[in-house]
């Protein structure tokens, strides 16, 4: 009983802006919630400030609500830098949310160096900052079973894709179709898919979700891998489809690898090799349930 009347300890989050197509602030304000206090600020509502006039408002915040735990976003060149960081209360533990490590690594190590610890949601990400001797830990934080569940939805869509059409994408897609695979699309947009509830039903409805992580370099040219047209990067589909009870067929990438180390998470690299897992699966109900339950087990563990 004391434990459950203890005071939740606060943290403060502290991100460069608002978002509308990537909203990764959701996540993290819902999962860090099940064990905190949790508030987000965004600098984007103080920018008409000098930064050490946010800082002195963001320690007034820390001392008057009793914040223990500051975390700042990473993933960019903005107002968090090591100067900024440095300003805010050192009594509390501070540290950087990274999830675009690969082409923002060298900006982040050097950001990282005025924190206590980091969170990256890539696992090679990780072992890059132990390798210097940070203290990093591995945050999957789309996987929450507060947000994905199973429904014990009937299965209506045979392959489901949400998310926005680039890259490779498209091609993949259309391949799929023109092979008489059925793909229903979605987007954060459309009314069907415009909420996480809606999108959590949906995946539900599906038998397979097929995931992309081919990623554009060339997009910032102070990008160091900006010659490298394409990285392979872990998306959040990859492991938190399987908490809704639906399978996910990836494209290729290492960090999943990583994490999927019994192959419970179907790779393809190309769109040839996609079409003939997703047939093969779709054409064997027993298959499709005995690889959707490993992965399923596995995404919980």
């Amino acid at each position: 009983i004391n434990k459950m009347l203890k005071q939740k300890e606060s943290v403060l989050i502290i991100f460069s802006e608002r978002k509308k197509e990537t909203p990764n602030t959701f996540f993290f304000e819902k999962k860090f919630s099940l064990e905190y206090e949790t508030k987000l600020i965004y600098l984007t509502d103080f920018y008409h400030k000098s930064n050490i006039s946010i800082a002195n408002h963001l320690n007034e915040m820390i001392k008057n609500e009793n914040i223990t735990v500051v975390l700042f976003q990473g993933d960019g060149l903005s107002v968090i830098d090591i100067n900024f960081i440095n300003l805010i209360n050192n009594k509390v533990k501070k540290g950087l949310l990274i999830w675009d490590d690969k082409m923002y690594h060298y900006t982040n190590r050097i950001t990282a160096s005025a924190c206590d610890f980091v969170l990256s949601g890539c696992p090679i990400s990780v072992i890059k900052f132990l390798e210097l001797g940070y203290k990093a830990f591995f945050l999957p934080v789309e996987a929450n079973g507060a947000v994905f569940k199973d429904l014990k939805e009937k299965k209506i869509y045979d392959v489901l894709f949400f998310g926005r059409q680039k890259n490779n994408r498209a091609e993949v897609i259309s391949y799929l179709k023109d092979n008489k695979v059925k793909v229903y699309e979605c987007g954060p947009y459309d009314e069907i898919s415009n909420t996480f509830e809606k999108l959590n039903k949906l995946i539900n409805q599906s038998k397979i979700v097929v995931n992309f992580t081919q990623q554009d370099n060339t997009i910032y040219k102070y990008n160091p891998l900006s010659n490298f047209k394409f990285n392979f990067d872990l998306k959040g589909r990859s492991y938190f489809t399987g908490l809704s009870g639906t399978l996910c067929v990836s494209e290729y990438n290492p960090s999943a690898e990583l994490l999927f180390i019994n192959n419970e998470l179907p790779f393809f690299k190309t769109k040839q090799e996609c079409f003939e897992i997703i047939k093969d699966l779709l054409s064997n109900n027993t298959k499709l349930e005995e690889a959707t339950n490993r992965y399923k087990k596995k995404c919980l563990e």
